[in-house]
């Protein structure tokens, strides 16, 4: 489901003052607006993985700016989870917005992954990092691809051991 047009401008507008409060500073605003983006979404049953996907990637950079890793590591998985890279319905420039967005979340949660020393956490990582290094090879992410891989390398030493 998605917003109507008007309703659609109401919630682009709290995005985009979330957004400037974040950049200029002003955290406490920006999560004011974006709290009541989200009771948009919630409040009109909003399924559209387009502007889900906006609502949690700008929640996730303005929790991380703000030094709280570890909501923002929470908002990343949230995001990973409950976004479709390819929903039905969207152009394909669309689609590479969202797979773009998808990335940055599976970078940041796999940053996050590799500080804690639990075996949950490293089953989680695995095949993140293999979803992760099919989308980059997609998007021609590169730099990111290697990233991924470095990770990839440096799980596997340390599962064998000789990290």
């Amino acid at each position: 489901m998605r917003f109507d047009e008007e309703r659609q401008g109401r919630f682009d507008i709290l995005i985009g003052q979330a957004a400037l409060a974040g950049q200029e500073r002003r955290f406490s605003e920006a999560f004011e607006h974006l709290q009541k983006a989200e009771a948009m979404l919630a409040e009109h049953g909003i399924t559209d993985a387009y502007d889900w996907s906006g609502y949690l990637d700008l929640r996730m950079s303005i929790q991380e700016n703000s030094k709280d890793h570890q909501a923002a590591a929470t908002t990343a998985r949230q995001m990973l989870d409950a976004i479709d890279p390819m929903p039905e319905g969207f152009s394909p420039r669309q689609q590479e917005i969202i797979q773009d967005s998808l990335v940055e979340a599976a970078l940041l949660r796999a940053r996050h992954l590799l500080t804690l020393p639990t075996q949950e956490a490293a089953a989680e990582l695995g095949p993140l990092i293999d979803s992760a290094v099919h989308w980059c090879e997609r998007l021609g992410r590169d730099g990111d691809e290697r990233e991924f891989r470095e990770m990839r390398e440096s799980l596997a030493a340390h599962e064998s051991g000789t990290a």
